[in-house]
């Protein structure tokens, strides 16, 4: 992969770890980076979803005239918290 396509994907992989750990009712460390099993099962659920999008959805999405692409991009904080919808009903 090319450099930069090496950094986009590292940084999309971050952001689905913190996604996935905040979904799960895990605690986020303030450098944003989230490693655990459980973050990292629900990540692999997350690019599997990704990697089965036809690209022909893909593009009508992002690309194509009146998509996607015109929302505005705002990127999220690493202190932005998640609900944990997937956090254990127990305590």
């Amino acid at each position: 992969m090319s450099p930069e396509t090496d950094q986009a994907l590292e940084r999309v992989t971050a952001l689905a770890h913190r996604l996935a750990a905040g979904l799960g009712g895990e605690e986020i460390p303030p450098d944003g980076r989230v490693e655990t099993e459980r973050a990292a099962g629900l990540t692999a659920a997350m690019f599997l979803f990704l990697f089965s999008i036809a690209p022909e959805d893909l593009h009508a999405l992002f690309f194509a005239e009146g998509s996607m692409k015109q929302i505005a991009f705002k990127p999220l904080p690493h202190e932005c918290l998640f609900p944990p919808l997937f956090a254990d009903p127990l305590p």
